[in-house]
């Protein structure tokens, strides 16, 4: 079991069932060892992120009403998650593909 994710416990409506409630999610970025026992709210200071600011991070959470495992994205300032949300495939696209992706064989590129 990896132990450097860290977590974000919040408020969120899922995309699937529409129902808002706590999430928590968890995310390796800027992770070390032993992350995984720290648990923040959003703009609450964040010991993994210090002197992160403007940062989109990856989390992944469960919807606690009906179970869908979701990928989200965080925005940072400060040190601290000021956001969370479910980014469309437009936005994962724009913002998390380098500009020099390439489809990898077989794949098809639809940018």
């Amino acid at each position: 079991m990896c132990s450097q994710y860290w977590n974000l416990d919040t408020e969120a409506t899922c995309p699937e069932c529409g129902k808002t409630a706590e999430w928590n999610f968890q995310s390796h970025d800027y992770g070390r060892l032993n992350s995984y026992v720290h648990h923040y709210k959003l703009n609450e200071p964040v010991q993994e992120l210090w002197a992160v600011t403007g940062t989109l991070i990856h989390f992944c959470g469960e919807c606690p009403k009906c179970g869908v495992f979701l990928d989200w994205a965080g925005d940072v300032e400060d040190g601290s998650v000021s956001s969370v949300y479910h980014p469309s495939p437009t936005e994962i696209r724009e913002k998390y593909l380098r500009p020099e992706y390439r489809p990898v064989k077989g794949e098809k590129d639809d940018r």
